[in-house]
């Protein structure tokens, strides 16, 4: 991995978050420009085998451990409601769930 790699963590372990978590880690284009710095799930047991285990992420409230650049939401917009700030505060945030900015 670079040191120039920019961290990326990953809320939320649907098809999206499995998606690009995937592609963090096993595309070569990605993997010169990208790292995994986590991936959190609300129910932490959906997350395969395919994410190492110290990636993952068991308590969102400590996130901030993992030195992210960016945090890529795709969860549920309650985390942008409670989270969002924080995140914000840490690193770079791109929010996945638009019905978010509605509330």
């Amino acid at each position: 991995m670079s040191g120039s790699a920019r961290r990326i963590g990953v809320v939320g372990y649907g098809k999206l978050g499995r998606h690009i978590s995937n592609a963090i880690l096993n595309e070569p284009s990605l993997r010169q420009r990208f790292e995994l710095a986590f991936v959190w799930n609300k129910s932490p047991e959906s997350i395969g085998p395919e994410i190492p285990v110290e990636l993952r992420l068991q308590d969102l409230d400590v996130f901030a451990e993992r030195r992210p650049d960016l945090i890529v939401e795709v969860a549920h917009p309650c985390i942008t409601w409670n989270y969002g700030a924080q995140f914000l505060r840490a690193a770079d945030y791109m929010i996945g769930s638009p019905t978010a900015l509605a509330r």
